[in-house]
């Protein structure tokens, strides 16, 4: 690991290592909504992740490029990563070839879901023969992810995760107590150029081009200066989209920063103006974006 990590350094960028949380006789393995997120969240972002795995007695590494994301809609009531649940992972490996199908796999270890990966074909491509190689090919128990972002980026998509996680548990919490409901949310984090957010992220949650257009003029104009990249959290449902967090990816994990709240409908506007007049959330002492007509 340490090789990569200086072969990533010297290639101008910064490497990321992220351990498994749970404990085992083997290795340290990694849960599995916490796998899930992370590695969509660098996928999203465009940066590939390396994973380092136990097969069998062996050490062995794949090269994650792509993933198949859950059909599964929010359903529990409170907030829940959207990527959490990702059904399987496209990754190089150099055992089998490039874009292997890997199915996650979720395992018991001591009262937790840890993660383990198997190669596998989807269901309308089954093995032509018995021997196929990768009915033989066994699991993979990851222990490490390791990541390569630009040096510009010095929060962890973990705390990130917690950030925004936090954020968006106190808003779905004053939402339900004001409509005297219980509300079921996603929340989904990737990490952006500023540009691309004005150009691919909003157009993709505003339909009417005046207010795209006037959206993008106050974020331009009204918000203080944003870093390169920004962290785009996106809170909503599989319907609607309530509201993007605009947070500063410069800070540190310790002191994250958020630059505007983007809201797409005036009563989620009203609640958020309300948490922070009240001071429920010091944090959120952002410019709010008001994102509809």
């Amino acid at each position: 690991m340490a090789q990569v990590c200086d072969a990533i350094a010297n290639s101008g960028l910064d490497p990321v290592v992220h351990g498994g949380g749970i404990e085992s006789k083997e290795s340290r393995r990694f849960e599995a909504d916490r796998f899930g997120s992370l590695v969509a969240a660098y996928v999203r972002s465009g940066y590939p992740v390396l994973v380092d795995a136990l097969h069998g007695r062996d050490h062995h590494t794949i090269c994650i490029v792509g993933f198949r994301p859950s059909v599964a809609a929010a359903s529990a009531p409170g907030v829940r990563i959207e990527d959490s649940e990702i059904e399987a992972v496209y990754a190089h490996d150099d055992n089998i070839g490039p874009s292997v199908r890997f199915k996650i796999e979720r395992v018991n270890v001591d009262g937790l879901e840890a993660v383990e990966l198997r190669a596998t074909r989807p269901a309308s491509r089954p093995s032509a023969a018995p021997d196929d190689a990768l009915d033989e090919y066994g699991r993979l128990v990851p222990y490490a992810l390791v990541a390569a972002v630009h040096r510009d980026i010095r929060v962890s998509f973990d705390a990130l995760h917690s950030y925004a996680q936090g954020i968006s548990r106190l808003f779905v919490a004053t939402l339900d107590a004001a409509f005297e409901t219980t509300s079921s949310t996603m929340l989904s984090l990737r990490i952006a150029k500023i540009a691309d957010y004005l150009a691919r992220d909003l157009a993709s949650a505003i339909s009417d081009s005046n207010v795209l257009a006037m959206t993008r003029l106050e974020l331009v104009e009204e918000v203080d200066a944003m870093s390169l990249h920004v962290g785009i959290a996106r809170i909503g449902t599989s319907e609607s989209t309530y509201f993007d967090l605009l947070i500063d990816t410069t800070t540190s994990d310790h002191a994250i920063e958020l630059f505007a709240v983007v809201a797409y409908h005036q009563v989620v506007a009203d609640i958020i103006a309300d948490m922070i007049a009240d001071g429920d959330f010091a944090p959120m002492s952002a410019p709010i974006v008001r994102a509809y007509s």
